[in-house]
């Protein structure tokens, strides 16, 4: 399953338990700033890609426009942490649809698995 925009790849999947104050907090952001809630809120990460196990997972909260980038959720283990974040300008010809600064490449560029 994969959330409208984001590339038809593997991803881990896990999701993680949003506390309802940090819900709130995107509400508010997108109350305030415009944009969309994720309605699929599992990590993005590609599962097989070397780096995983060592760096945090990460989903999309809530999209907040083409020049704003995302409300992100980046966690390991309970512990979460939103963060807004630009996003990757990194591919010239396709959108990357993740955060400036994502550990690995971007998913376009990673072997489907």
């Amino acid at each position: 399953m994969t959330e409208p925009g984001l590339p038809d790849e593997p991803r881990c999947g896990r999701t993680p338990v949003v506390p309802p104050e940090m819900a709130e907090t995107v509400r508010t952001i997108l109350g305030s700033e415009g944009g969309t809630a994720s309605s699929d809120t599992s990590c993005l990460r590609h599962p097989d890609h070397p780096d995983h196990a060592d760096n945090p997972h990460y989903s999309l909260l809530a999209d907040l426009g083409a020049k704003d980038g995302g409300a992100w959720t980046l966690w390991r283990g309970p512990n979460l942490l939103l963060v807004l974040l630009p996003w990757c300008t990194t591919l010239e010809d396709e959108p990357c649809l993740l955060f400036h600064g994502h550990p690995g490449p971007c998913p376009s560029s990673q072997p489907s698995g």
